[in-house]
């Protein structure tokens, strides 16, 4: 089976899950597979899709969903970065909205499908935006501060983590603050990683 029939299968599996109990319908509308994942080596995760996206059909429609983050928080925070849709596969850790840090029932059950989509899309880089997801994936409480753009590489995973801020804090900084500085050069770096090993150096 190709990757986009087993994603396409993965995608179903998240619109039609009940794990956590949350059976109200805007809800079930708004579960995010993410945006489009051929050829992708590079994977953004957030933490959990905001309640701001209200139109239940989003999550049928990839392309739709890709234009209204555009004009959200992640999507300036993709833009500031140079990070296109083009050349990223977007998606959160929890696929259900959440207000607030998501609990640890809903992260658990959420997992399962990431570790689907990682496994399928098979990235050299992962992105995690922010506490919830950067603790996630390095297996320990981080201090965000500390592993702001720190590059990790974990013996049980094929890819490198890249933590970034969240993007709800990174965009409250200064222009000319440092962070800001070290995110873009930090993104930078990885695209010319991901240039000199797709011709093979």
């Amino acid at each position: 089976m190709s990757i986009k029939s087993e994603m396409m299968k993965l995608k179903a599996k998240i619109e039609a899950c009940n794990k956590c109990g949350f059976e109200d319908n805007i809800t079930r509308g708004l579960r995010r597979f993410g945006t489009w994942f051929e050829n992708r080596d590079i994977i953004v995760l957030g933490e959990a899709p905001g309640v701001s996206f209200s139109d239940p059909t989003l999550n049928l429609k990839i392309n739709a969903y890709i234009k209204a983050i555009k004009g959200n928080i992640i999507g300036k925070y993709l833009e500031y970065l140079d990070l296109s849709f083009k050349e990223i596969f977007f998606t959160n850790l929890v696929k259900c909205p959440q207000k607030g840090r998501p609990p640890d029932y809903a992260i658990k059950n959420c997992s399962k499908y990431f570790e689907k989509q990682l496994k399928l899309i098979k990235p050299k880089v992962v992105i995690p935006l922010g506490r919830v997801p950067t603790e996630y994936l390095l297996k320990s409480e981080p201090i965000m501060i500390r592993e702001h753009t720190t590059w990790f590489k974990r013996d049980d995973r094929d890819f490198l983590i890249v933590p970034l801020y969240h993007p709800g804090f990174f965009l409250k900084q200064s222009d000319k603050s440092n962070q800001k500085e070290k995110a873009k050069r930090t993104v930078r770096s990885i695209k010319a990683l991901i240039k000199r090993h797709s011709k093979g150096d």
